[in-house]
């Protein structure tokens, strides 16, 4: 009834009514039987109509209710004659002449029981010649068939020669593509090599500048150092001197209150001292140059050993901070770090990876101070922010970001050169990231800075947390 074969309702209780009366319930099976033909009746279903009525006048006649068998049987027979159903007739009939004969009425039931018989001669006569007539037509059909399986034949032998036609077509196709392909591949990966090697020969040309850079500083460094501790040291020694001269001359203004000369002595001493101050202000300058050639000539102690990364950096931002503080030009920083737990240690140097942390921090608050200057940022707050991490190839992640000015796009690719700063005037060596980027280097990892104009600045450091 729920799929929407509503019209089969009447012959599924007739089913029902059949599993009843078979266990001898008979009740229950009058009550379907009664079910049936009460929906065929509405449904308007006289094919089944018949078969309804039949199946109660057989229950009433195994009941003993030969009267309601008799007139229920007659209804069946009219159905059937309605529908021209042979067989239903022959049933009903066989019915009709059971009722008949279980009330001893013989000639009723052997009126009954004739028609039935004559009825199932004609019915297998009928059968008969349809089954003559079913012979032929299969006799015609398997001529058919087999005409028809002829020309399907030479069609497929049509078609299996066209098919093998295009397969070869095909795999010729298949062959030259996948020729091409291989042709593609082998270009792609020679290609990829080519690049690869140009990349590192460029490399190896760098490194071998780098060296012979390296090796051009110290030397030059150790030339310069002498004659600038010179310049240094008897600059100062010039300017104790002068403050000892100073105090002879003030000693003898005091005496002779006219001596007009004394002024003009005392003038020039300031004047040559103050000469002497500069001197020495930039022999310290041209010191901390030489220092940092050194520093950047030569690497480490080399001791690489597995250092607890998170705990490194904690140290050396604070130290930065600290003395950032502690200098001219103090800023008020937020300093955000985000390390990731999971990282442990990883092995580096810690004294030269110590430098990289420092240096970076300290270019970071330089780039702050600068824009916390502009009249525009009044508000400004800077933030460092310090994170770490590790991806899925076991490579370490460093970042160490900055909400300063930023980095102009033409200048990025010039920031790891020796001597190149953007720093002002003596503020900067031009060094630090410099060597920043070599101890990255001997660490074997690679560092980049991305950068937005008046938004950020990253220095983005990956490292192999364990290598030889």
């Amino acid at each position: 009834h729920s799929s929407g074969y509503k019209k089969y309702l009447g012959l599924t209780y007739r089913y029902i009514g059949r599993v009843f009366e078979a266990e001898g319930n008979y009740s229950e099976a009058e009550k379907y039987y009664d079910l049936s033909v009460a929906f065929d009746i509405e449904e308007n279903n006289p094919d089944f109509l018949g078969e309804g009525y039949l199946a109660l006048a057989r229950l009433n006649k195994t009941t003993g209710f030969f009267d309601s068998s008799y007139e229920l049987a007659h209804k069946a027979l009219s159905k059937f004659r309605g529908t021209s159903d042979t067989t239903g007739l022959i049933r009903a009939h066989e019915t009709l002449a059971s009722v008949f004969d279980a009330r001893a009425q013989i000639d009723s039931a052997y009126y009954y029981l004739k028609e039935g018989i004559a009825l199932r001669s004609a019915f297998n006569d009928e059968e008969r010649v349809k089954e003559f007539q079913v012979l032929g037509l299969n006799e015609q059909l398997r001529l058919k068939e087999l005409e028809t399986e002829k020309v399907l034949l030479q069609s497929r032998i049509r078609t299996y020669g066209l098919a093998a036609g295009i397969g070869v077509l095909l795999l010729i196709s298949m062959i030259t593509y996948r020729s091409n392909l291989r042709q593609k591949r082998d270009k792609a990966i020679i290609e990829e090599s080519y690049t690869n090697l140009k990349a590192a020969q460029d490399q190896l040309v760098q490194q071998e500048k780098l060296a012979s850079l390296g090796q051009l500083t110290a030397g030059i460094a150790h030339e310069i150092k002498n004659p600038l501790n010179f310049v240094n040291n008897f600059s100062d020694l010039s300017v104790e001197l002068i403050d000892e001269a100073l105090e002879v001359v003030q000693t003898r203004h005091a005496v002779s209150q006219k001596d007009e000369g004394l002024d003009d002595i005392k003038d020039l001493l300031n004047t040559v001292k103050s000469n002497l101050e500069k001197v020495h202000q930039h022999g310290n300058r041209a010191d901390s140059i030489v220092k940092s050639m050194l520093m950047h000539s030569r690497g480490g102690n080399g001791k690489i050993e597995p250092t607890d990364l998170n705990a490194l950096i904690k140290e050396y931002v604070n130290l930065a901070f600290h003395g950032m503080r502690a200098g001219k030009g103090a800023i008020n920083v937020k300093i955000d770090l985000e390390l990731q737990e999971t990282i442990k240690e990883v092995t580096l140097n810690t004294e030269d990876f110590s430098r990289v942390i420092l240096n970076l921090c300290k270019n970071a608050f330089d780039a702050m101070r600068t824009k916390g200057l502009m009249p525009e940022n009044k508000n400004y707050q800077p933030v460092l922010t310090v994170r770490t991490y590790k991806d899925n190839k076991n490579i370490v992640h460093l970042e160490i970001e900055d909400n300063g000015p930023g980095v102009p796009k033409t200048i990025r690719e010039k920031l790891f050169q020796p001597f190149f700063t953007t720093k002002k005037g003596t503020e900067g060596t031009g060094l630090g990231l410099s060597i920043t980027h070599d101890i990255i280097t001997r660490h074997r990892g690679t560092i980049k800075v991305i950068s937005k104009e008046n938004a950020f600045t990253r220095f983005h450091i990956l490292l192999p947390q364990n290598h030889e």
